[in-house]
């Protein structure tokens, strides 16, 4: 049993006749004559019910087919997936997007990445700023849609996506609510709520504005905190247009203008590593990595 002769035996039952169907294969009607035969000895039955003009399938054909047709889909991948290795092209792709980011945003990037690459296995991280790189080093990611940290490390590559907008909030009820106008030593005297990288360090992609620090992996966690009062943070503007996100919470009217606090998005990746496919489409296409800023 050969994937050939499975091939003959589909496009019979896509044409109805062995004339019509080595028409469509490009062979002699003998060779798919004698394919089919084999094939009907492979498996042990009748595959069609023959008459003088046309070829109608037996039961046990009808079923058979099915397999057949799941058989050839089944090579098919798997001869496009060896030749997609084989070219160096890659089947993965481990993409960070920053949690400062919104999810909503890239929905259309998954799309177009479903629509180029249907054999991708896409994995989705949701890193900070800081451990999108570490995340690089350690052979666990391979290309982010990230924040900027200055100065950008040596060993990686970057292009400029945008700019993402941060605002200082509190509490609604919080002392620095009450506040008409909030100055960095105001920020010094209240509990900083920080989105921190793994390794638990300082490295922020904000300095450090207070003493007493609360560090966390989770935005969730933050922004629950936020909320009851432990404390203040820098959070996207575009978390405070968010209904359920801004509930309870105020933006602190800063002694700074809003630009002091405007960020540089990136689209970074190791200069070590081979990209994939994927990888270098998605650097050389940046329109697409640009659609998960907010504008």
């Amino acid at each position: 049993m050969t994937l050939e002769n499975l091939l003959v035996f589909a496009t019979i039952a896509d044409c109805g006749s062995l004339s019509a169907a080595a028409r469509r294969l490009g062979k002699a009607q003998s060779t798919v004559s004698t394919a089919l035969a084999n094939l009907e000895v492979d498996m042990g039955t009748r595959l069609f019910e023959r008459d003088l003009h046309h070829l109608a399938l037996t039961a046990d054909g009808a079923v058979l087919l099915g397999f057949a047709r799941s058989t050839l889909t089944a090579a098919g991948n798997l001869e496009r997936k060896a030749h997609s290795l084989s070219a160096g092209h890659g089947h993965r792709l481990r993409l960070g997007i920053d949690q400062a980011l919104p999810v909503t945003h890239s929905h259309a990037l998954c799309a177009e990445l479903e629509r180029r690459f249907p054999q991708l296995q896409l994995e989705l991280f949701r890193p900070t700023s800081i451990d999108a790189t570490d995340l690089m080093r350690r052979g666990l990611l391979d290309i982010a849609i990230a924040v900027t940290v200055d100065p950008m490390p040596s060993d990686f590559n970057a292009s400029s996506l945008g700019q993402l907008q941060f605002v200082p909030v509190a509490a609604a009820d919080h002392a620095l609510s009450r506040l008409p106008l909030v100055h960095n030593s105001d920020l010094a005297q209240h509990r900083q709520l920080l989105a921190s990288s793994r390794d638990g360090g300082d490295a922020s992609i904000f300095g450090r504005y207070s003493e007493i620090m609360w560090r966390m992996e989770s935005p969730e966690l933050l922004l629950d905190l936020l909320k009851r009062g432990m404390g203040w943070a820098f959070l996207p503007q575009h978390a405070m247009q968010e209904i359920d996100a801004r509930e309870g919470l105020k933006i602190l009217e800063h002694e700074y203008q809003e630009p002091a606090f405007l960020k540089s998005v990136d689209l970074i990746w190791s200069k070590q590593d081979q990209q994939s496919e994927a990888a270098r489409w998605l650097s050389s296409d940046l329109a697409w990595a640009r659609s998960v800023v907010p504008s």
